[in-house]
């Protein structure tokens, strides 16, 4: 008899502390991550931070090419770093790519204000600049000019000229922990994505989203964002990933260890059952130690539950 459901899988790739980003190997993990099963292929994004950090439509454009049916995604585009003109175009660029499959998260950052200082942006109205460009992305998106006067961001009939293939636009998904965030997510995101959150404190801020989406009369899913390490005992994933985000955050473990995805097989499925029973109906695990075999367990735990549409 079949166990219970455990959400849609997929895998976001960051940069590791120490050995940054393998860019050369990332289309054919992609392509990898679509033959197991895995629902979404993400990649994360900053400007300028502590490790090395890559372009994420460079990125994505990559994985377009590379795939054919998994979802692509942005977990997440700090979108106040971004003018939202050429956010929508080049999201629509990747829609017409990869054939309708892309979906743009987008977050505040904040956490790293040194690349805020890097661009010129006061990283105190990074809110009002996600709000106002949103805004704009998905009015370009409609395909009619836009004439848009906000505090950050004119446009006076600009008309993008190319639109997205998905009907509508490709969802947005907003990420973050904030109330802020959530409130965001109710007006203008088709899923929320939070990070850093263990089942109990996940059910909590799932309702609430629940709530604001109900005010605003209109839905939006739940997703959580996880990082994550599959061994073949509980203590070598333990050492695996405490080490990894100690390293990229300055933060001792016992800070993630509730939220963070680890053990053996069996007990990240236990832990994934959790997440889903707590409404997080996506879930997208940061890989920690050798991707390609993280990716196989990923897999393996798609093989055995993990819904795919």
């Amino acid at each position: 008899m079949a166990g219970p459901s455990l959400p849609r899988l997929g895998v976001l790739f960051a940069p590791d502390p120490v050995s940054g980003f393998d860019l050369p190997g990332l289309a054919a993990r992609a392509a990898r991550a679509e033959a197991l099963g895995l629902h979404r292929v993400a990649v994360s994004d900053h400007l300028v931070y502590h490790v090395p950090t890559f372009d994420p439509i460079v990125c994505l454009s990559v994985m377009a090419a590379a795939t054919t049916t998994v979802r692509l995604a942005s977990q997440v585009l700090v979108l106040p770093l971004r003018h939202p003109v050429q956010v929508a175009q080049s999201f629509a660029s990747l829609d017409v790519l990869s054939a309708g499959r892309i979906e743009l998260g987008v977050g505040v950052g904040g956490e790293w204000p040194h690349e805020y200082a890097a661009v010129g942006i006061d990283p105190h109205t990074r809110g009002q600049r996600a709000d106002e460009g949103l805004s704009v992305i998905k009015a370009l998106w409609d395909g009619e000019p836009v004439s848009f006067s906000g505090r950050h961001f004119h446009l006076d009939g600009v008309r993008l000229g190319l639109r997205p293939v998905q009907p509508g636009h490709p969802p947005i998904v907003v990420g973050g922990r904030s109330e802020a965030a959530l409130a965001r997510a109710a007006r203008c995101g088709d899923r929320w994505d939070g990070i850093f959150f263990d089942p109990v404190t996940y059910r909590r801020r799932a309702a609430r989203l629940r709530q604001l989406a109900d005010e605003a009369g209109r839905p939006v899913g739940t997703g959580l964002v996880v990082w994550g390490c599959i061994g073949s005992s509980r203590p070598e994933a333990r050492n695996r990933i405490a080490s990894t985000l100690e390293r990229f955050y300055h933060l001792p473990f016992e800070r993630f260890a509730r939220s963070a995805l680890w053990g053996t097989l069996e007990d990240c499925r236990a832990r994934l059952e959790e997440l889903a029973e707590a409404g997080a109906s996506d879930v997208s695990v940061i890989p920690v130690g050798d991707l390609d075999e993280e990716l196989e367990a990923l897999g393996s735990l798609c093989a055995t539950g993990a819904l795919t549409s």
